[in-house]
């Protein structure tokens, strides 16, 4: 972290210049090695659905929305 506060005074654009390409690459990986699981488990993709996030947030209340906000 403090590597990111010393770029800092260089300016976003070079920071961005640095960490987009990194960032990029970290993202590809990541869908790279959890394709796998989704083909194995496609049963996992329901999870992005937001009919079962509002059913969630109206049947418990309060207590919905507060999860929810911490999500």
């Amino acid at each position: 972290m403090a590597g990111v506060f010393s770029l800092q005074p260089l300016g976003s654009a070079r920071i961005g210049k640095l960490s987009g390409p990194i960032m990029a690459i970290w993202s590809v990986i990541i869908g790279v090695l959890e394709s796998g699981g989704v083909v194995q488990y496609p049963g996992v993709l329901t999870a992005i659905a937001p009919r079962y996030g509002l059913a969630y947030l109206f049947n418990h209340g309060f207590k919905g929305s507060l999860m929810l906000g911490g999500i």
